[in-house]
């Protein structure tokens, strides 16, 4: 198994955002649309009320002004 050593940045680091953005341009597009989705679901799991619910839409309002 290849080990691949791994950068510890503060979260303030402009470094680490501009690694992280090179890294994704090198990506195919396909992966980088997987990683949203994998994000996506992970944060429709969170707790009721603060994640993504599927189920609950904004109602679409027409309203004809003349």
């Amino acid at each position: 198994m290849e080990k691949t050593p791994i950068q510890i940045y503060s979260l303030k680091d402009p470094r680490q955002q501009v690694q992280e953005r090179e890294y994704w341009r090198t990506r195919p597009a396909e992966e980088r649309v997987s990683a949203v989705e994998v994000l996506r679901c992970q944060f429709g799991k969170l707790a009721p009320g603060k994640g993504y619910d599927s189920s609950q839409r904004l109602r679409r309002i027409l309203r004809i002004v003349q």
